[in-house]
């Protein structure tokens, strides 16, 4: 597949979660949960558009909370270490460069996955 290919097929697919996320049941679901749909159709898009490959170098854009474990501030950073798959249910992770205590549960590996925020909103390439 032609790198041409993939950015079609990226763009395709972003195409068709902006027309799931706006489907009128789909909103009101979502409204329902007192959530702005905004939010769930930048984050739809992000997570599509922005996956990071292994290696890759980091910093936090904000302060990333994993409540009730710690809260990881702005300006950290690290290196991908974990990208979403099928197999590990789409988790994503980020070992930070500076050793933070509460994250040795997870050998110092900030992670995202379903539920648990978007690793593209929350990063930037440095």
């Amino acid at each position: 597949m032609t790198n041409e290919t993939k950015i079609a097929a990226i763009l395709e697919f972003i195409a068709d979660a902006e027309e799931i996320l706006t489907d009128p049941a789909v909103l009101a679901n979502y409204a329902a949960l007192g959530a702005p749909i905004e939010t769930a159709i930048s984050q739809a898009k992000a997570q599509i558009a922005c996956t990071l490959p292994l290696g890759t170098r980091v910093r936090l854009k904000h302060d990333v909370d994993r409540f009730p474990h710690c809260i990881v501030r702005k300006g950290q950073t690290g290196t991908v270490t974990t990208v979403a798959t099928e197999e590990n249910g789409g988790l994503q992770g980020v070992t930070l460069d500076t050793r933070d205590p509460d994250l040795d549960e997870w050998d110092n590996e900030l992670h995202w996955y379903d539920g648990l925020g978007v690793m593209a909103l929350d990063v930037e390439r440095i």
